[in-house]
């Protein structure tokens, strides 16, 4: 998926609450051909995102950083790729008037 669809804009990004195997987290990754990007964090990584309660979890973010889909354990492929077309397809946001924060 983000072979695929990075150049549209998708950003996969990884956690693993593996902290103190990063050796294992790198064989794991490698062994399945993991290539996104994977950060070694430790639980309070999950609560950020209100916990995880099953793995894996996936989380879609829309680009102005609002969490439009959580699904819990395995996310079928066609559903996950209808899931961030969709999201791919909407228009980026318009860019905030100079001087706004």
């Amino acid at each position: 998926m983000w072979d695929s669809r990075r150049e549209r804009g998708l950003v996969v990004l990884g956690l693993s609450n593996e902290r103190g195997d990063e050796p294992g987290v790198r064989a794991f990754l490698g062994e399945r051909g993991i290539t996104y990007p994977v950060a070694v964090t430790g639980p309070e990584a999950a609560e950020a995102f209100r916990g995880v309660r099953a793995l894996p979890t996936s989380i879609l973010i829309d680009r102005q950083g609002r969490v439009r889909h959580r699904v819990e354990g395995f996310f079928a492929e066609p559903a996950l790729r209808h899931a961030v077309d969709r999201l791919l397809d909407e228009p980026a946001a318009a860019a905030a008037p100079e001087g706004a924060s």
